[in-house]
């Protein structure tokens, strides 16, 4: 079962819970695109890019935080203020979040860190 289109994330933290709308690109053409012609992300909204464990910012006019996730849904490495014309990569991801510029420091993500809508989806998967 894969994500809706839009959908919203949870983030399990110690903190209270952090949710965010996201989009999913699925798609080899809508992977490839990215945020590419698409209004620049706001605010607690998120590109969630699956499969995908790297991204590059060619073409785009801004920079971008990058969270790489694995199969359950943990945060593996998160890379922030990623700018145009850059590339980044993670071993043993397998989805990629794309959120604005320092929305990764605002939601104080960090490593291990598990988004349960994922978990969900998967488990309803198998």
């Amino acid at each position: 079962m894969s994500l809706p289109m839009t959908t919203t994330l949870s983030l399990r933290a110690g903190t209270p819970s952090t949710a965010l709308k996201v989009r999913r690109a699925a798609t080899f053409p809508s992977r490839l695109r990215g945020l590419l012609f698409m209004a620049r992300l706001q605010r607690g909204e998120g590109l969630l890019l699956a499969p995908c464990a790297s991204v590059h910012t060619a073409f785009m006019r801004y920079a971008i935080d990058v969270v790489f996730l694995d199969r359950s849904g943990a945060i593996c490495k998160i890379v922030p203020d990623l700018r145009p014309w850059r590339l980044a990569a993670c071993a043993g991801a397998c989805q990629t979040l794309e959120l604005a510029a320092g929305e990764a420091s605002r939601l104080q993500l960090m490593a291990g860190q598990r988004w349960s809508q994922l978990d969900r989806q998967r488990k309803q998967a198998t």
